[in-house]
């Protein structure tokens, strides 16, 4: 059977089939949709304050990790400067030394 030869025959008798009226002495469907209803509206109230929460979070752990590199820096900094030091003072012990055996 191909596609232009099929015919749509409408049957309004199974409409019937299947049909629910809201009542209270069963509230299980409109208790279903109250629930759906207050946790949308809790999740739009409340998702603006999660996703503000996370990127606090967020920007507090870069905080961190911005302050632990600097300190880092520092350090190293202050080695690098121990280090020169240490270099001059040997330089100026080896020329002591230099001076002292040619004199």
């Amino acid at each position: 059977m191909s596609l232009t030869e099929y015919s749509f025959q409408y049957d309004a008798s199974r409409l019937e089939l299947f049909h629910y009226t809201l009542s209270l002495s069963d509230p299980i469907i409109p208790g279903v949709i109250i629930v759906v209803i207050l946790a949308t509206l809790i999740a739009y109230r409340a998702l603006p304050y999660l996703y503000g929460y996370l990127r606090v979070q967020e920007m507090d752990r870069d905080k961190a990790e911005k302050r632990r590199v600097i300190q880092d820096l520092i350090l190293m900094k202050e080695i690098q400067g121990e280090l020169e030091r240490e270099m001059e003072q040997a330089l100026l012990n080896m020329a002591l030394q230099d001076r002292s055996q040619h004199a």
